[in-house]
């Protein structure tokens, strides 16, 4: 089979060339468009968990301990006794511990 070999001069026409030749081949290329830009659909507001409605102390707990750790519930509770007894809380501590009776 003998084919005849075209003589081209510059790049430019060896493009052409071939373009021309595609668009005979292939036809015109029919580029559609096939994803279409979707609306953003409205996004449902999500509901408020319970601390961010009310004040909420996260570290609540870790104040009860340090209290209780430094005895400072005993201590309200002692002075609570003592105001009930009638007597000062110098009183029912005193300032010796080997003393028998705190108060009177």
């Amino acid at each position: 089979m003998i084919h005849a070999v075209r003589q081209c001069a510059s790049g430019a026409e060896i493009v052409a060339s071939y373009a021309a030749v595609r668009q005979r081949l292939y036809g015109r290329s029919n580029v559609v468009n096939l994803f279409k830009p979707k609306q953003p659909e409205p996004v449902a507001p999500i509901p408020l968990t319970y601390w961010e409605r009310h004040k909420t102390y996260f570290d609540s707990h870790v104040h009860a301990y340090r209290r209780w750790k430094t005895g400072q519930p005993l201590k309200l509770y002692i002075k609570r006794r003592c105001r009930e007894f009638g007597c000062s809380y110098r009183e029912m501590v005193s300032s010796c511990r080997q003393d028998r009776l705190a108060c009177r």
